[in-house]
């Protein structure tokens, strides 16, 4: 099965990247720098200010919901601790690269819905 996922069972599996990593900050400033049309939330607000102020380990820390969005598409997130975080299959290249400077693990998982 690819990273897109295929019909199972009558539901669609689809994959995403499980990320695993204690440099909150620093991942989501690579997303929203790699996807500067994205929107992000914090809590279902959007942030104010420039990433570098809003973007904190203690900021993510304290949000129970992260959301960033482009289009229909949601890049990465978590929902009740960033020690769940995830990506978007679509974003492989970008974690990859992450990977690659040691700042974040991460596995290919599948949701199904």
């Amino acid at each position: 099965m690819g990273l897109h996922g295929d019909a199972v069972g009558g539901g669609r599996c689809v994959r995403v990247l499980s990320i695993e990593t204690t440099r909150y900050a620093a991942v989501v400033t690579a997303f929203v720098e790699r996807y500067p049309n994205a929107i992000a939330k914090l809590d279902k607000r959007p942030p104010v200010g420039l990433v570098s102020q809003w973007c904190t380990n203690a900021s993510l820390r304290n949000a129970i919901n992260f959301p960033l969005r482009q289009g229909g598409i949601e890049l990465l997130g978590f929902h009740d601790d960033p020690h769940d975080t995830w990506a978007a299959a679509e974003t492989l290249g970008l974690v990859a690269e992450l990977a690659a400077k040691r700042v974040l693990r991460f596995k290919v998982s599948a949701m199904r819905w």
